[in-house]
């Protein structure tokens, strides 16, 4: 296989800073990903779980629960690796996996039956003036503070915001996922930022004083 051992070459590297090869380390950590390389799994391991784990726990909001999915995600990456694509990322296929069973988790407690039942948000507005500050927190977490206020809001905004923010899915993946309309999904998101970014400025009102 061309891309057998692949981490042997990576690591053959110089450890200067190098955009260029960090894409190329990037591309060839892929396809020996897909490749079935032991080591390459272990290393795409190594830099996702992390991410995986966090994304469960947003969404499950349990320690314990994200522990046993984080496990359960890189099973079936093992199992199902046919499916995954050298051109694609391995990471942000594995938080599509993860985003997959946290739903399906919360299907079977009828929790999302509930959230996304009859109450549509109607017409509100979906073009969305967030600061870059705030789309950077949320795509990165950072923060403890940001990460304790997005664990309160209501499922029906949390759900939606995490798929976006942290599993990087498009409006029209949530919307598939979540069995809504994709105009929903912008809606019930743009709720969520104003929220965040009313609760953010309140706190830093206070600070300041």
């Amino acid at each position: 296989m061309e891309d057998a051992g692949g981490l042997a070459l990576l690591a053959g590297r110089s450890m200067e800073p190098d955009a260029g090869n960090a894409a190329e380390d990037d591309r060839i950590l892929a396809r020996g990903f897909a490749a079935g390389d032991p080591n390459c799994f272990a290393e795409v391991y190594k830099r996702a779980y992390r991410r995986v784990r966090g994304l469960a726990r947003h969404l499950l909001k349990s320690d314990a629960h994200a522990e046993d999915t984080a496990a359960e995600v890189f099973v079936r990456a093992a199992k199902s690796r046919e499916s995954f694509h050298a051109s694609s990322s391995p990471e942000k296929w594995l938080l599509a996996i993860t985003a997959n069973l946290c739903l399906d988790r919360l299907r079977r407690s009828s929790r999302e039956q509930r959230i996304f039942s009859d109450q549509a948000p109607g017409h509100l507005p979906v073009r969305d003036h967030a600061p870059d500050a705030l789309t950077l927190a949320l795509m990165e977490e950072r923060g403890e503070e940001l990460r304790r206020l997005i664990a309160r809001l209501p499922d029906r905004l949390r759900l939606p915001l995490t798929l976006r923010y942290y599993a990087d899915l498009s409006y029209q993946e949530i919307a598939a996922e979540l069995g809504i309309e994709k105009r929903e999904v912008a809606a019930l998101i743009f709720r969520a930022k104003r929220i965040l970014r009313i609760e953010l400025t309140g706190q830093e009102r206070k600070e300041a004083k």
